[in-house]
């Protein structure tokens, strides 16, 4: 997984064989950011908003 801001910045990227991964948002700043998810050879891009 990656997570990018809106100026398309990497600020987080995670590896994981897990269904189920998360990522912490707690130190993040508030704002929308882009993640995307990788699995079986397609990414799924979903927007989230932190407040």
């Amino acid at each position: 997984m990656e997570v990018h801001d809106l100026t398309g910045k990497l600020v987080k990227s995670i590896q994981s064989n897990s269904k189920n991964a998360r990522i912490d948002l707690t130190n993040f700043q508030t704002g929308i950011y882009i993640v995307t998810i990788f699995s079986n050879n397609t990414s799924t891009k979903r927007t989230v908003v932190k407040q």
